[in-house]
């Protein structure tokens, strides 16, 4: 009985130890409601997976309102995700756009001065 104790305890020791594996599965990352799995790209899902896991999962993602980024030094752009509006501004001819996303309207102001005539606007 000594002679098998000893291995089995050993195995459940290393077993314990070792780090669990770091899957994605679909339940990390639910498809949105009316997303097409069947005919997406694989690799392309895989990606989106793994940008998710790498921002701290679903649940972060939900939970985060702003984003912000800059490209390449000529425009500045603020995401409020949760009231579906976007600011961007154009740096080099201070150019402001303001955006709702829900309702698609917004604003535009070059050198501060509102744009308001359609013709401008376009």
């Amino acid at each position: 009985m000594k002679n098998l104790f000893l291995p089995l305890l050993l195995s459940v020791v290393i077993v314990a130890c070792q780090s669990p594996k770091q899957e994605i599965t679909l339940d990390a990352n639910p498809a949105a409601e009316g997303f097409d799995v069947e005919h997406s790209d694989p690799a392309a899902i895989e990606l989106a997976d793994s940008v998710m896991k790498a921002q701290g999962g679903r649940k972060a993602w939900d939970e985060t309102r702003f984003i912000s980024w800059n490209f390449f030094g000529r425009r500045n752009l603020v995401w409020d995700k949760q009231e579906a509006k976007v600011r961007i501004e154009s740096l080099p001819d201070s150019t402001l756009y303001l955006l709702d996303m829900k309702t698609g309207t917004g604003r535009v102001r070059v050198r501060g001065i509102e744009l308001t005539e359609a013709d401008r606007i376009g």
